[in-house]
């Protein structure tokens, strides 16, 4: 018989157990469902490091509320409905970073481009690549850009706090963007 056959006829016993807090059912449980959790959640974000976030996370939150199970319903289910409620927070929390409309912004220009070999990078790359980009901006238009784009302030606010001309901060605005456009092109391969 294979082991898979005998997980599936032990599961029960091994899901009641971790309901009893046994690390050893937990940890077959994990051994078991890792890979097939994995692809699901790979399958859904095409991203390697949130599949991997996504499902520890789960594993860690079905540890925390395993006294919740319920041994009448579907374990697989309860399992993936944790995933799946994790991949939909790891979704809002990225729609709620100010860069992600960049981020969009860059993805569809991406499409539209006559090259048909480009890769997009995921939201994380996106945002180690444009952090390295804004190292090529100066102090102050890291900071302008910071506070327009990334907190959402207005030009007159920016002017205001920095003591410049609301034209001074549109031509700082605009030349730190024009950078950061040249500096993302260099990260689609």
């Amino acid at each position: 018989m294979s082991k898979q056959c005998n997980m599936e006829i032990n599961e029960t016993e091994y899901v009641r157990r971790l309901k009893e807090g046994s690390h050893e059912a937990y940890t077959v449980l994990y051994n078991f469902y890792l890979p097939k959790l994995h692809a699901f959640i790979y399958n859904l974000t095409a991203s390697k490091d949130t599949a991997e976030e996504i499902v520890q996370e789960t594993f860690v939150k079905l540890w925390i509320n395993r006294e919740k199970i319920d041994l009448d319903q579907s374990f697989k289910s309860y399992l993936y409905t944790i995933a799946r409620n994790q991949l939909l927070n790891e979704f809002r929390r990225q729609m709620n970073h100010p860069v992600f409309a960049d981020y969009i912004e860059y993805a569809n220009q991406l499409q539209l481009s006559e090259n048909t070999t480009e890769t997009t990078l995921d939201f994380k790359e996106f945002i180690a690549a444009l952090n390295k980009a804004k190292q090529k901006l100066s102090s102050r238009q890291r900071q302008i850009f910071y506070f327009n784009k990334e907190l959402g302030q207005t030009v007159r606010d920016i002017a205001i706090k920095f003591n410049i001309t609301e034209q001074s901060v549109r031509n700082q605005l605009s030349t730190a963007i024009g950078i950061l456009r040249k500096e993302m092109k260099k990260h689609v391969l």
